[in-house]
């Protein structure tokens, strides 16, 4: 992500930053990158957060790029994501409509970026094309699903009982024990 960091310094005039939340093992290299190559005015290590500043500076981005697991709670604030091809992503991400899908390529990455940050008014649409993709899979929206789900089962439930004769009572009794036992 901080070589598509670079490239958008490098290929654009946009004025940008690029905060990262949570920490690595890696941090030493990640800072000697940032500062082998003039990112310091355009990356933050933010480190660890709790989840409500994260949800601050979700509702502060105008794009999200990051790994799927994160990916709806972005969009939930409205933040088309820009994410690389991968397994996780291809049922959030509607290429074009939400976000980008890119192919491992930095450059292509960091050009989907630019021609957000470029277009305010795809920017618009994007970010609120992620918010309506996001509420389908809300507390609420879920809740509701499961609900109905729980009703065609118990109609479905019904629907089978009322098929079947009903059942007819008979008593066991086993040998040597009275009724009054």
């Amino acid at each position: 992500m901080l070589q598509g960091i670079k490239y958008i310094k490098e290929y654009s005039d946009i004025p940008s930053r690029c905060i990262f939340a949570g920490d690595c093992q890696g941090k030493p290299n990640l800072l000697q990158f940032i500062e082998d190559n003039a990112l310091e005015r355009y990356v933050d290590l933010a480190g660890t957060m709790k989840q409500e500043k994260l949800g601050q500076y979700y509702l502060f981005a105008d794009i999200f790029a990051s790994r799927p697991v994160v990916l709806l709670e972005a969009m939930a604030v409205r933040c088309p994501v820009i994410a690389v091809r991968s397994s996780g992503i291809e049922d959030v991400i509607q290429n074009g409509y939400n976000g980008f899908k890119t192919e491992p390529d930095i450059a292509v990455w960091a050009q989907r970026i630019i021609t957000l940050m470029k277009n305010p008014q795809v920017l618009h649409e994007m970010s609120e094309n992620a918010f309506l993709f996001s509420q389908k899979f809300s507390e609420e929206s879920i809740a509701a699903r499961v609900a109905k789900l729980y009703i065609k089962i118990l109609r479905e439930l019904k629907e089978i009982n009322n098929a079947c004769p009903p059942a007819k009572a008979f008593t066991v009794k086993a040998p040597g024990v009275d009724e009054e036992d």
